[in-house]
């Protein structure tokens, strides 16, 4: 019984920290594995739910395992978590972006651009959704024109 306490008390450090999980996880997404990636990211907010770049890297595995709808929950959380990341505002609109989802990128980026307004990448994008949805003749964009 006391050498199943004492593992016991080191299963925590055995099984790493949320820092780890990140550090693991961004280094899986430079090399484009994406699925093993999400997983790290997954483990490293059910660590610690309020880890903002957790949720971010989820969202980017989420985005490019075809999973678009999970990756913006995962932006949304982001921001929830801090409503003033710039980060957490310009990929959800990059992601809103590449859905067509035109007037909601603009929201995105105008906020990322409210936050930090030399990000030369939000303003591209900001440009490039208005011109794309001036462009655009489907029943949403035509709404918002």
């Amino acid at each position: 019984m006391i050498i199943f306490i004492i593992l016991i008390s080191f299963l925590p450090s055995l099984a790493g920290t949320a820092d780890d999980y990140m550090k693991s996880g961004y280094s899986l997404l430079n090399q484009k594995k994406y699925k093993e990636a999400f997983e790290d990211f997954e483990k490293a907010v059910n660590i610690e739910p309020g880890y903002l770049d957790a949720w971010l890297g989820r969202g980017v595995c989420l985005y490019y395992l075809g999973k678009s709808d999970e990756a913006l929950s995962s932006f949304d959380r982001a921001i929830s978590i801090n409503p003033n990341d710039d980060m957490a505002w310009y990929t959800k609109g990059y992601v809103l972006f590449n859905l067509g989802i035109y007037h909601k990128a603009i929201l995105c980026f105008d906020r990322t651009l409210e936050i930090n307004p030399d990000d030369d990448y939000a303003k591209r994008y900001r440009r490039k959704a208005a011109e794309n949805l001036f462009k655009c003749k489907c029943s949403d964009c035509v709404k918002q024109q």
